[in-house]
């Protein structure tokens, strides 16, 4: 039996703190052969800050073998230099959108869903997104994860339209229920992906672009011990499987140590068990 083990990277575009870089160079250094999937915001490049200084930042937490893919958050000034009008609901945070103490800061929108616009305003945010981040170097794949994991059939579409060939934005809304301090998230994301397992392998969800699911959630929401638990329920289905796990930048000082605790478990126990690990795609 076979283990694809796919760990990745949500670069949300809030800050590029040195505590978090520095988790991650860390990490990278321990984990040297392991590819990691990097999805990239291109908001850092939209907040006024120095671009040489943030790509200098960015690459702080990259190693040479890892994999670009693209990851939205609909910051205020990302979704004006797409020429798109700033909207403020739905909020995964908000449940009435965004407060007026949020719009007053000098950027705001992480939490405002990409449902917010159409298919033709999310293939504005894709294409700005995409030039911002190919003019450093920072976009190699056709891979995508959306903010909040709220990829409706208007994402879904822009994607396939963007020539996009894998999307990673599925989660088993189980993984999220009650692991916030309210329940926003979870009500937006639970009819999307309502019937996503962590045992849901991947599937063509429109023509022309695959669907990863994130079975494994990110390390914000899980320790060590629970990505071992989904890895081996998986490993008793006795067939291959992939296994989508991760953690965020932004968080990284925080949470990385999930990740680091779950993979050298899922070693122990793929060894045990005599499963092949592969890493990432």
């Amino acid at each position: 039996m076979k283990a694809k083990i796919i760990n990745t990277v949500d670069w949300e575009g809030r800050c590029l703190e040195r505590e978090n870089l520095e988790a991650m160079r860390v990490f990278n250094t321990e984990f040297l052969e392991i590819p990691t999937l990097h999805f990239m915001n291109a908001a850092y490049f939209t907040k006024g800050m120095d671009d040489k200084e943030v790509e200098k930042k960015i690459r702080t937490g990259l190693k040479d073998n890892d994999i670009l893919g693209l990851h939205i958050h609909c910051w205020r000034s990302l979704v004006q230099r797409a020429g798109l009008e700033f909207r403020t609901k739905p909020s995964f945070v908000y449940e009435n959108g965004i407060p007026a103490e949020e719009l007053e800061k000098v950027d705001c929108g992480h939490d405002l869903s990409l449902s917010a616009y159409d298919k033709i305003e999310n293939i504005q945010l894709i294409k700005t997104s995409e030039k911002i981040l190919n003019s450093k170097n920072l976009l190699t794949h056709k891979y995508f994860r959306a903010g909040g994991w709220v990829a409706n059939s208007e994402t879904l579409h822009a994607l396939q339209e963007s020539g996009y060939t894998h999307d990673f934005s599925a989660l088993p809304p189980e993984l999220m229920k009650g692991k916030r301090k309210n329940e926003t998230l979870f009500n937006i994301i639970e009819p999307i992906w309502k019937e996503i397992t962590p045992y849901t392998k991947p599937y063509s969800i429109l023509p022309g672009l695959l669907e990863y699911p994130n079975s494994a959630c990110l390390a914000d929401y899980m320790h060590g011990k629970d990505f071992l638990e989904i890895f081996n329920q998986l490993c008793e289905k006795g067939e291959d499987f992939v296994f989508v796990m991760g953690f965020h930048q932004e968080t990284a000082y925080k949470f990385i140590n999930h990740v680091r605790e779950g993979l050298k478990l899922i070693h122990e126990s793929a060894k045990k068990r005599n499963v092949d690990l592969e890493y990432c795609l």
